[in-house]
């Protein structure tokens, strides 16, 4: 038992050698980085964002700064790696996701260098999921993010870029922007009765008012007669008032 111990301390002392001479000793050794239930080979680079929106206008003097600046979503960017040729990982990585059957399904999918491209379609999927979104579910799920630095709640995907030569042909080099999403909690309540409102005029329910009528002006009549035709009128009422019968 102990030339046993003796000789996986000398294999993990080389191993650790070998990582920090690669400059991959967290990667290789304690890697805690995790996208969702994703954990990736290698993690190459990790960016992050954190920033504060502050108002471009004058704040008068005294007041308090809070009222004018917001906090923006943290984002952070991660340059991720993935090969086929890993069947500790890809059976860990299927554990995780689906227990003793997901590490089979893991541990198969690297054997048949199908690894890389089914880790491709579940980040894929984690950014925006279209067979949930075809069954009326929600296709985006806010997740948890695992860096070497910090951990955040509720990210998403925004972006996934990939990039394929001939030297990456059988593996899977992934730049993953995220995003955090602030989520709130909201509350409903009711509205006092009217009888009990000091001012029910002012803080009373919206009602749908009755439909007003309106009146619908006459249409103005059509003038038939003319100026002139009016003057004669009036003469031959004149004349016929001193000589009746004449019209």
């Amino acid at each position: 038992m102990s030339g046993l111990l003796a000789g996986a301390s000398t294999a993990l002392s080389f191993a650790q050698q070998g990582a920090a001479a690669s400059g991959l000793m967290p990667a290789f050794i304690r890697n805690s980085r995790k996208v969702g239930t994703i954990i990736p080979d290698v993690t190459i680079e990790e960016n992050h964002s954190d920033r504060l929106q502050v108002t471009q206008h004058p704040v008068a003097r005294g007041s308090p700064i809070s009222d004018h600046a917001f906090k923006l979503p943290a984002t952070v960017t991660m340059r991720l790696g993935w090969t086929n040729a890993n069947p500790i990982g890809a059976g860990v990585q299927g554990f995780m996701s689906g227990g003793f059957a997901g590490a089979a399904e893991g541990l198969l999918s690297s054997a048949t260098e199908e690894r890389v491209k089914d880790i491709y379609a579940s980040l894929v999927k984690l950014q925006y999921d279209d067979q949930a979104a075809k069954n009326g579910g929600n296709p985006v799920v806010p997740f948890d993010l695992t860096t070497g630095k910090r951990t955040y709640k509720n990210m998403v995907i925004v972006e996934l870029g990939v990039r394929t030569d001939h030297t990456t042909e059988y593996s899977l080099m992934i730049e993953c922007n995220m995003q955090e999403v602030f989520i709130v909690e909201t509350q409903s309540t009711t509205q006092p009765a009217q009888s009990n409102q000091a001012k029910p005029d002012q803080t009373q329910d919206t009602t749908n008012a009755p439909d007003k009528k309106t009146d619908t002006p006459e249409p103005v009549k059509e003038r038939t007669t003319t100026p002139l035709y009016d003057l004669k009128q009036k003469g031959k009422a004149a004349l016929n008032g001193l000589f009746p019968g004449l019209f």
